[in-house]
């Protein structure tokens, strides 16, 4: 799937940022796409936290090319 702007993803905090509220997943919607022609693109976020308001991620890399140490983004999980 291409990432799109106004998509509701998952954005995961990196390893060094305390949980929110006991977690590091949190909701988010796309507001740029940096690499239209992939599904590894970078994107720019509002991440919507459990607690407080939205704040702004910039170019965050898709969780298959990211690592722990800085957030990434992934598709929301299909049950």
């Amino acid at each position: 799937m291409k990432p799109t702007v106004g998509r509701i993803v998952i954005y995961k905090q990196p390893a060094h940022e305390a949980p929110i509220n006991g977690s590091r997943e949190h909701p988010a919607i796309i507001t740029r796409v940096w690499q239209t022609d992939s599904e590894e693109s970078s994107v720019n976020l509002q991440v919507f936290f459990d607690a407080g308001t939205p704040e702004p991620r910039t170019s965050v890399l898709p969780a298959s090319r990211g690592d722990d140490q800085c957030g990434n983004w992934d598709w929301p999980k299909r049950d």
